[in-house]
């Protein structure tokens, strides 16, 4: 091994003490060096070609022969060289070098202020201004540095500071292997890549692949969001964040928790695994995987989806949903439940479809119109999916590819004079419709609560009146009382029922005994619930029509009550129709039991069907 003074422009000759010689080396055109040196106070000089020999060999014969030149430090340049006389045949030949060092090791060049150059041992102890160039592709600055040349790896301590074109990376100490192209940091770091700034305690460039694995309270600031984990990878081209450990990032207007995945600084994109959570002030998804791009708020969720919206105390589950975080929206598919928290009870929803949005502006109508920005439209993702249903109902159809807001209309039949007055129900009061939200489901749709059991196939509610409408073929069950209609309209107060509407083809069937039913019907149907979620009383307005079965004390019946009338009061105790009050044009007949016709036993239209009601909520999640 050797060292090279081919290139040494010029170094000073300084006094020395007794033990050391002080070297002035400029090259001769027979590639000798020229070599002037002063020792105890005389001053010799020698031009022989001998004596050049030996001052050369003095200087660069501390490499033995057959070093692999590779790891060979040449100097290109220095103002004074200080040449250190060994001392003993195992002492270190080291040399001192002063002023605008320059050194070379393959493709990488080092600049100091000065440099203690170990000869013997190949290592470089560099002060003052240091500058790594690896290739014009990495460049490293810093205070101190400590260079093994054979092993190439550099130890560089003070104001370090390492960068590679796109980022800057700057710590106090700072361990770069130049073999494998990697630099670590032990004791706190923080690297800069155009707007993005990311510190922790440990960190590793991996320069090759412009990769940094950041451990230990990490932190990572960017314009859009902040970000904090214990370990996270980091890719200084792309961009993008990847999560392998417990990972917090808050956007501004939502904070997201995830243990897997990655996020794209550039695209403001995440994606992200092992259940992640996404919530903000209004709502709360979490599944487990998610797509999220924070541009437009929108997040994709897979797998075991529970959003809920925590200022209404509602919860929908499902296997695949679209939530909007701008627009406050969701759409979800695949078996999705809503769950609505009440006061006395919880309400449990199944169906097949379930859109939910927040109503922007209230209309006199009580009707919103649908966004048409809207970015999140049910049908687009039920196209995926078998929509021969749909197809079939071609009302259903328009309606949600037209006013997704307003309720869905099956029954064309039903005339103005029949209309329910949703405007008129004073159940309702006046609220702030910047936080309102309606909900559309459909196909198959069931509920279930301890006080109310339904099916229907499709769902519209509104805050804007508190009412459910159920549409298309609807049925509700209250205690032993079963209705239905064409249309069903629920009205809710204080999250309880306090009114119910059945229109057109209304029907009120309470069983009391194997195949005997008491029976109501009429154009027109209005019931008010009492305490409890139960029935109070029903209106029951045009061509009404009754079949009651009476009852002596002991619960014998003891004939049935066939009547037609204009009107009809209901009255129920515990559940069960307990009066009659026939109010005008009043035509009935009253049989013993053996004398009731068969046909008389079942108005027109009658349909029991307990086998449509949702035994419990288990059945709902099935």
């Amino acid at each position: 091994m050797c060292i090279s003074l081919y290139s040494v422009k010029r170094i000073k000759r300084n006094p020395c003490l007794p033990d050391r010689q002080d070297y002035l080396a400029t090259p001769l055109n027979n590639g000798m060096v020229n070599t002037f040196f002063r020792y105890g106070g005389g001053f010799i000089c020698m031009l022989s070609f001998a004596f050049c020999q030996m001052a050369k060999a003095q200087i660069t014969t501390a490499y033995p022969p057959g070093a692999d030149s590779s790891k060979i430090i040449h100097l290109l340049n220095a103002d004074t060289l200080m040449g250190i006389q060994p001392q003993g045949k195992d002492s270190a030949q080291m040399q001192k070098l002063i002023g605008h060092v320059r050194l070379e090791q393959g493709q990488t060049i080092f600049t100091c202020d000065s440099a203690l150059q170990n000869l013997s041992a190949n290592t470089i102890d560099a002060f003052g201004h240091i500058h790594i160039n690896q290739a014009d592709t990495i460049n490293t600055y810093s205070d101190f540095l400590h260079y093994e040349g054979n092993t190439k790896i550099a130890t560089l301590t003070k104001n370090v500071r390492m960068t590679d074109g796109r980022m800057v990376l700057t710590t106090n100490l700072l361990n770069y292997d130049m073999n494998t192209h990697i630099g670590s940091y032990i004791s706190g770091g923080k690297l800069v890549n155009q707007s993005t700034v990311l510190t922790s305690e440990r960190g590793y460039y991996y320069a090759d692949t412009k990769d940094v694995y950041f451990k230990s309270n990490v932190k990572l600031l960017d314009p859009e969001y902040t970000l904090t984990t214990d370990t996270l990878l980091y890719n200084t081209i792309s961009r993008i964040a990847t999560f392998v450990a417990p990972t917090t990032i808050n956007t501004g207007n939502s904070i997201i928790h995830t243990s897997c995945g990655y996020y794209s600084t550039v695209e403001n994109y995440a994606h992200l695994c092992d259940r992640p959570t996404i919530l903000d002030s209004a709502q709360q998804v979490t599944a487990d995987s998610m797509n999220y791009t924070k541009n437009t708020g929108i997040g994709v969720a897979f797998g075991n989806v529970v959003w809920t919206d925590t200022a209404r105390k509602m919860t929908v589950l499902s296997n695949y949903a679209i939530a909007n975080q701008i627009k406050n929206t969701i759409l979800a598919t695949e078996k999705p439940l809503m769950i609505i928290e009440r006061k006395t009870d919880t309400l449990y929803m199944a169906m097949d479809t379930l859109f939910s949005g927040q109503i922007e502006r209230p209309l006199d109508t009580g009707r919103v119109e649908k966004d048409p920005e809207d970015g999140i439209q049910p049908v687009k993702v039920i196209s995926k999916r078998d929509t021969s249903a749909l197809e079939k109902d071609a009302s259903i159809t328009k309606n949600i590819e037209g006013t997704t807001h307003q309720p869905v209309k099956t029954d064309t039949t039903i005339t103005t004079k029949d209309a329910v007055p949703i405007s008129k129900d004073t159940s309702s009061t006046k609220k702030d419709t910047s936080q309102l939200r309606y909900i559309i489901a459909y196909h198959h749709v069931r509920l279930f609560s301890d006080s109310l059991q339904g099916a229907s196939d499709s769902l519209y509610y509104s805050d804007l009146d508190s009412a459910f409408h159920f549409y298309k073929d609807p049925v509700l069950w209250t205690g032993v009382s079963q209705l239905t209609g064409d249309t069903i309209v629920l009205f809710t107060k204080d999250q309880q029922a306090s009114r119910i509407v059945l229109q057109h083809h209304a029907m009120i069937i309470n069983r009391i005994g194997d195949s005997i039913y008491n029976q109501v019907k009429g154009n027109i149907i209005t019931g008010y619930f009492g305490n409890g979620n139960e029935l109070d009383w029903m209106d029951v307005n045009g061509n009404a029509e009754s079949m009651y079965y009476a009852q002596d004390n002991s619960g014998a019946f003891v004939g049935g009550n066939h009547s037609t009338s204009a009107k009809i009061n209901l009255y129920f105790k515990d559940g069960k129709l307990n009066k009659v009050v026939f109010l005008k044009d009043v035509d009935g007949m009253f049989m013993p039991p053996t004398k009731i016709p068969e046909e008389d036993k079942m108005l027109q239209g009658f349909r029991w069907e307990a086998d449509r009601r949702p035994k419990s909520k288990a059945e709902l999640m099935q």
